[in-house]
C-alpha cells in the first residue's frame, strides 16, 4: 500500500511533463538539403518546431558534413532526404548499418537496411495535390502546390494515416512503421503538413499527449490603446474565453505614469482570466539593447512585473530558431522561463547545423486563425491533438478590428484552454513566479487576482528641476521694471490727453 501511494503522483503528472524531460533521449536530425526553391523549403525548420513542441531538442547535422562515429551517441535518428539522387555520405551509411536505435526516414532514397528488412513498394505520383486523413482529422492539405510526390503502394508494415490524390480514387498510406522504425515518403510545409507530421512523431516517440489549444494576442505595448485592452479583457471574460497577452518588455522610463497605467491594466487583464507572456526582445545596437546588458534588462523588467503582482508565465519567441541557435541569447534572454510559445512569424534562415538548444516544459506551436479554422475541420470531429497549439492574433489597433476578431472567436467551435492551469515557472534572483491549477504565486505566496484599475496621478516631473542662481534678484528686478514701465505709460497717457485738449481749443478759435 505504501509503495502504491508513493507511485500515485507519477500518474497524476500532466503528460507533457514527460515530453519536457526527453533530454535523456538524444535525437539526431540528418538532412541532405534545405530544399531551397522547392515546395519542401522550410520543412527542416518545421521539424524543429514540432520536436520542440513535443519537448525534444535535437542536434541538426548536414549529411555531407557527417563524421564517422557521430551516430554512436544517439538513440533516436531522423533522416530527411528532400532531394532525389542526392549525395549520400559513405561514412554515414557505414555507421547506419549497425544502428539499433529508433529510426524515422522522411522523403526519398531509403537506406539499404530499410529496403531489405522492411519492404515497401513505392511510386512517384503524377503532378497532383495531396490531402491526408490522420488522428481524427481529414482533408489536411500537405502540399503547397500540385507536384509529383512519392507514395506508398503496398507495404507489410503498420499503416498510419491515409493519403488521397485528386486524380486517384484509391487511398494510400501516409506513413508506415515497423516497431521503432518508421517511414514517411513526403513532408511539405504549412500547418496541415506540420500537424500531420506531429501525429507521426508523437506516435514514433511514444508520447501520449492530449494537445491543448490556447488563444494569444501579441504586439502589445505600453502605448497601445489601454482602454481597448481593458475592454477586450472584459469581453473575452464575459464570453468565457481564456486568453494570453504577450507583451513587449520595457527597459527604460518604467517609473513614468504611462508605464504605471500600463501595469494597472495588465493586473486587471490578469483578473479577467488572462495570462501574461513576455516577448523576447530584439538585442541589437539599433534597438538600444546590447547582448551583454540583456540579462540585466530582462531581470529588471520581470522583477517590475512581479513587484506589481503580475506573473509572466512564459516567453513569446519570435524568430524562434534565431534564439535557439545563439547560446548567449538563450542564456541571457530566455533562461528565466520554463515555458515558451514558438511564433512562426519572421523566422530567419535556418543555419545549416546546430547543437541541441534549450528545452521547455511547455512550448505550443503557433498557428494563424485562418489556418487553424480551415485545418482542424468540423467541431464534431473526433480528434486528440498531438501537440499544444497557440492560435495567434496581432492585437487590434482599433475598435472595429477588435469587434471583428471577437465575433469570429465567439462564433467559432474551438474551445480554448486556460494556460494558468498548468504548472509554469518564471524565476529571477529576487522572485519566483508560478502558476498552478488556475492560481498564481509570487515567492510561494498566492496573489489576489481580484483587481480594479487604480488611477495614476498625472502630475509627474519628467525632468528634474535645475537649481537656479540669483532667481530672487531677477524677480525683484523684473517687478521694478514692470512698475517703471507702468508709471511711464500713465504719464504718457496724461500728457497725450492734455495736449489733445489744448490743440482742440486752439483749433476752435
Amino acid at each position: 500500500m505504501i509503495i502504491f501511494l508513493m507511485l500515485i503522483p507519477l500518474f497524476l503528472v500532466p503528460s507533457n511533463v514527460f515530453a519536457s524531460n526527453n533530454n535523456e533521449s538524444k535525437l539526431l536530425l540528418i538532412y541532405d538539403s534545405l530544399a531551397k526553391g522547392t515546395p519542401q523549403e522550410g520543412n527542416i525548420e518545421s521539424l524543429k518546431r514540432i520536436l520542440a513542441a513535443l519537448g525534444f531538442n535535437v542536434k541538426l547535422q548536414s549529411i555531407e558534413n557527417y563524421q564517422s562515429g557521430e551516430l554512436s551517441g544517439y538513440n533516436k535518428l531522423i533522416v530527411v532526404r528532400n532531394m532525389l539522387n542526392n549525395f549520400i555520405n559513405d561514412q554515414f551509411e557505414k555507421d547506419l548499418s549497425p544502428y539499433k536505435g529508433a529510426y524515422l526516414h522522411i522523403g526519398h532514397e531509403r537506406p539499404s537496411f530499410l529496403k531489405s528488412k522492411f519492404p515497401v513498394e513505392m511510386a512517384l505520383s503524377v503532378p497532383d495535390r495531396a490531402k491526408i486523413t490522420i488522428g481524427g482529422l481529414d482533408q489536411l492539405n500537405i502540399t503547397a502546390s500540385a507536384e509529383r510526390i512519392p507514395i506508398i503502394l503496398h507495404t507489410s508494415g503498420e499503416k498510419y494515416g491515409g493519403l488521397e490524390l485528386a486524380s486517384h480514387t484509391e487511398k494510400f498510406p501516409y506513413s508506415v512503421k515497423w516497431g521503432q522504425v518508421a517511414f514517411v515518403p513526403y513532408f511539405g510545409t504549412g500547418f496541415g503538413a506540420e500537424i500531420s507530421m506531429g501525429y507521426v512523431l508523437a506516435d514514433w516517440l511514444g508520447i501520449q499527449n492530449d494537445g491543448q489549444i490556447y488563444l494569444i494576442f501579441k504586439e502589445i505595448y505600453p502605448f497601445s490603446d489601454l482602454k481597448l485592452l481593458e475592454s477586450a479583457a472584459n469581453q473575452l471574460y464575459e464570453a468565457g474565453i481564456p486568453f494570453i497577452f504577450s507583451i513587449r518588455p520595457v527597459f527604460y522610463n518604467t517609473d513614468y505614469p504611462a508605464m504605471k497605467r500600463y501595469l494597472e491594466v495588465l493586473k486587471y487583464v490578469q483578473s479577467r482570466d488572462g495570462s501574461i507572456f513576455v516577448d523576447a526582445p530584439v538585442a541589437s545596437l539599433a534597438a538600444g539593447i546590447q547582448k551583454d546588458l540583456l540579462k540585466e534588462k530582462m531581470t529588471g523588467f520581470i522583477d517590475l512585473l512581479a513587484a506589481n503582482g503580475i506573473v509572466p508565465l512564459g516567453i513569446g519567441v519570435s524568430s524562434e530558431l534565431y534564439w535557439r541557435n545563439g547560446d548567449q541569447f538563450v542564456e541571457k534572454g530566455m533562461s528565466f522561463f520554463n515555458s515558451a510559445i514558438l511564433f512562426r512569424d519572421d523566422i530567419p534562415e535556418l543555419v545549416k547545423e546546430a547543437e541541441p538548444g534549450r528545452s521547455f516544459f511547455s512550448s505550443p506551436i503557433s498557428v494563424r486563425w485562418n489556418d487553424v479554422i480551415s485545418t482542424l475541420g468540423r467541431p464534431e470531429a473526433s480528434r486528440v491533438l498531438p501537440l499544444d497549439l497557440a492560435v495567434t492574433f496581432d492585437f487590434a489597433t482599433g475598435t472595429a478590428e477588435w469587434e471583428e476578431q471577437l465575433q469570429e472567436l465567439k462564433e467559432s467551435w474551438i474551445s480554448f484552454d486556460d494556460y494558468k492551469y498548468s504548472p509554469h515557472r518564471t524565476e529571477t534572483e529576487e522572485y519566483v513566479m508560478e502558476s498552478k491549477e488556475g492560481l498564481l504565486f509570487v515567492n510561494k505566496e498566492e496573489i489576489s487576482i481580484v483587481h480594479t484599475i487604480s488611477s495614476v496621478l498625472p502630475d509627474y516631473e519628467y525632468r528634474e528641476k535645475e537649481t537656479k542662481s540669483l532667481e530672487g534678484l531677477f524677480k525683484v528686478q523684473n517687478n521694478f521694471y514692470l512698475i517703471v514701465i507702468g508709471v511711464s505709460l500713465l504719464l504718457f497717457s496724461g500728457l497725450f490727453v492734455i495736449g489733445y485738449r489744448l490743440y482742440k481749443r486752439k483749433y476752435l478759435k
